[in-house]
Order: structure tokens, then C-alpha cells, then sequence
């Protein structure tokens, strides 16, 4: 489970990855954003590629989950980054 630190006050973004024989699967929770937020995930593998993990729009109340996909193999994985609207949070 990874939290993501220095985000704005109220504003919280948590994932956990599991391997899997297709890459890797992120559960992303967040809560605090405005409904509706657009969020782009990613994951970062060797020589700092970023690899597109999908998007999922925040929503207020039990849609605060989103599970998500990448082709990466968590082991090949060094960071997994969240791009909200203009700011950007990554976690290494």
C-alpha cells in the first residue's frame, strides 16, 4: 500500500499494486477532490518510460475506489504517478 505525501490540505490518494500474470493491478483510492476530477494514473518502469495504467473520474461517496490495469510487471515498476487535473504526485 503506498500513500502519496505533499498533496493540498483535504486531499487524500492511496494504491495498492498486485502482480498478475498480465502486469499489474492498482487499486486507487482518493478522496477530498472536487466530483467529477479527472484522474490519469500511471506507472514509471526502467530508464524512466511512463507507462499509461488508465483514467477515472473521482466521485464523491462509495465511487471513491477506482481498480485499474497496466501491462508492466510490478517488478519492472519504480514509481506510480497520478496526474489530477494540473497538478501531478509521484510516488517512488
Amino acid at each position: 500500500h503506498l500513500d502519496f505525501a505533499g498533496l493540498p490540505s483535504g486531499v487524500q490518494i492511496g494504491a495498492t499494486l498486485e502482480p498478475h500474470a498480465f502486469g499489474t493491478e492498482i487499486h486507487m483510492y482518493v478522496s477530498g477532490m472536487r466530483s467529477g476530477t479527472l484522474c490519469r494514473v500511471f506507472l514509471r518502469g526502467p530508464g524512466g518510460v511512463r507507462v499509461p495504467a488508465g483514467t477515472f473520474r473521482y466521485r464523491w461517496g462509495d465511487d471513491s475506489e477506482a481498480v485499474l490495469s497496466s501491462a508492466l510487471d510490478l517488478s519492472r515498476t519504480t514509481a506510480i504517478g497520478v496526474q489530477v487535473m494540473h497538478d501531478f504526485v509521484e510516488m517512488t
